[in-house]
């Protein structure tokens, strides 16, 4: 047997009826001050800066032929270059460095990578931007900032060919068949 639902509490009121018409009565002919003297308080602009360093440089395996070069860094696997080779996946940003020498090309290249860790925050540093100055006076936070944050900071398909890519290695090294990730059992 079911037991049945208790029947709903009436809200109780916050203030008396007596208290509230002791108020009511106490302010009856007030009227606000002319002349506020007040000053409204800006908040201080809160910025998010990038990162100004780079991480410690890695060694990256060159392959290819005479025509074609390209690099792989670590945890780069030979099928996502072959996606990004197809255009399966866009790239972001590209760096011409053709015609310039070593001691020139790697302070661009430097530039060129803290300038992508920058954009790739960008989403996150601009809703933070907007939100700081409204959560410092206790309001609530702007919608601009939810959508800015809830942007992906990577294309759709880049972030499911990773996330595909991390299940088939997480696969292979607990020994399971790579069939058996889009097995369905209880279909």
């Amino acid at each position: 047997m079911g037991r049945s639902p208790k029947p709903a509490r009436p809200a109780k009121p916050r203030v008396s009826p007596e208290d509230e018409a002791l108020f009511l009565g106490a302010i009856d002919g007030a009227v606000p001050l002319a002349g506020r003297d007040r000053v409204p308080v800006v908040p201080p602009k809160v910025l998010v800066t990038p990162p100004a360093t780079l991480p410690p440089r890695q060694a990256i395996t060159l392959e290819g032929t005479t025509d074609e070069v390209s690099g792989r860094g670590p945890g780069v696997n030979r099928a996502q270059l072959g996606e990004l080779r197809r255009g399966a996946v866009r790239a972001e940003a590209t760096l011409d460095l053709h015609g310039l020498t070593t001691a020139s090309a790697i302070p661009a290249l430097d530039a060129f990578l803290l300038e992508s860790v920058r954009l790739r925050r960008t989403h996150v540093a601009q809703a933070l931007d907007v939100a700081a100055p409204a959560l410092a006076i206790g309001a609530d936070v702007p919608a601009a900032a939810l959508e800015r944050m809830l942007q992906a900071p990577v294309p759709d398909a880049a972030y499911r060919l990773l996330g595909d890519l991390g299940w088939r290695y997480q696969a292979y090294r607990n020994g399971l068949a790579q069939r058996a990730l889009r097995a369905q059992p209880l279909a």
